[in-house]
């Protein structure tokens, strides 16, 4: 949690209230810990704990209402504890139960019921980011990711610098970004890009592949969990890649697609078969993904397990690629530089 809240984001957790009472508990605590408590006691040391925590930089809430006189940071909202999971009417009613206090949502089944949270007006939301099993309808595809699509295509079919150019060209935007991206630092140009058709020169077929799936996940921009599909997104495919490397695999590059892919179809909408058809993948990463199975399946199930927080379950697989420390390790990597991507992304 610390790593996390140090990344600028926030780091949620759910204790039992009597944790609070650890002695060293203040001391790893820091600011944009936010901490959902379960068993919440109304004596006087409990409320002592709290104090400490908060002067530490934490954020405290609970759901029950003891006998107490300290007053929650936020309310907890936990969507299994409800009978019947409409999810705008639960959080409009604790809404109105506590006005103006900030609510947070958890347990959502999927990303459509965390997104119906945050709709409602759930300040954070948390749970699976998963599609719903039972939503088959497609989404139209925004202009902006059919411009992807097709440049994807042309890709595959061996189209020509111009054609690609000329199909770049007709997006301001990606225009930008492309123009962009040729002249940071990570690309290392010796000279000023100022054409696209340079910038396709300068970094290959590969390159300007990755890229533009990259370009493909940003466009779920618009969705209340957009920001956090994107990161995962980036977060899974860098340390895909980063696992591929530990494990010797001759096409590591290959698995930073795969991972980027791999959330397709929950950020498009579409179901994954669909949404990655334009990505013209090796067969590998189609049998990971498509049929669960493969010789790239094991990287992608440990990465999974890892944005599950089974740590424990993850030790086994774990150590065909260096050992569960050294997992987490490009774990933490992955997840900072996915920040700091996501954030550039957004420019």
């Amino acid at each position: 949690m610390r790593l996390t809240a140090q990344t600028g984001r926030l780091a949620f957790a759910e204790l039992r209230g009597d944790w609070l009472r650890g002695e060293d508990l203040p001391k790893l605590m820091t600011r944009g810990i936010v901490i959902g408590l379960s068993d919440v006691t109304a004596d006087e040391g409990w409320a002592d704990c709290a104090a400490r925590l908060r002067t530490s930089g934490a954020r405290l809430g609970w759901s029950e209402r003891p006998a107490t006189t300290v007053a929650p940071d936020f309310r907890l909202v936990r969507l299994t504890e409800h009978a019947f999971v409409d999810v705008p009417a639960i959080v409009q009613r604790w809404r109105a139960q506590r006005p103006g206090a900030p609510l947070v949502v958890t347990e959502a089944a999927s990303i459509d019921d965390l997104e119906a949270a945050l709709r409602a007006g759930a300040h954070y939301a948390s749970g699976e980011m998963s599609a719903s099993a039972d939503n088959g309808t497609a989404q139209p595809l925004p202009p902006q990711v059919l411009r992807v699509h097709r440049l994807l295509q042309h890709l595959g079919r061996e189209a020509g610098v111009q054609q690609l150019s000329e199909e770049i060209k007709a997006d301001v935007a990606l225009t930008y970004r492309l123009l962009r991206f040729a002249n940071s630092a990570a690309v290392g140009a010796s000279r000023e890009i100022e054409s696209i058709e340079q910038a396709i020169m300068l970094l290959g077929r590969n390159e300007l592949h990755r890229w533009l799936a990259i370009m493909l996940i940003n466009s779920a921009d618009g969705r209340p969990a957009a920001r956090a599909l994107q990161e995962i997104a980036l977060a899974r495919a860098q340390l895909l890649e980063a696992l591929a490397r530990e494990h010797g695999d001759p096409r590591p590059d290959g698995f930073f697609t795969l991972g980027l892919a791999s959330m397709l179809g929950v950020l498009l909408q579409m179901p994954l078969a669909r949404a990655i058809e334009p990505l013209r993948l090796p067969e590998p990463a189609l049998q990971a993904l498509l049929e669960s199975r493969g010789p790239w399946r094991p990287h992608l199930e440990l990465a999974l397990l890892l944005e599950r927080h089974k740590a424990n379950a993850a030790e086994a697989p774990a150590l065909a690629f260096g050992g569960i420390d050294r997992v987490l390790e490009l774990a933490d990597h992955a997840w900072a530089w996915a920040a700091a991507s996501t954030a550039d992304l957004r420019g």
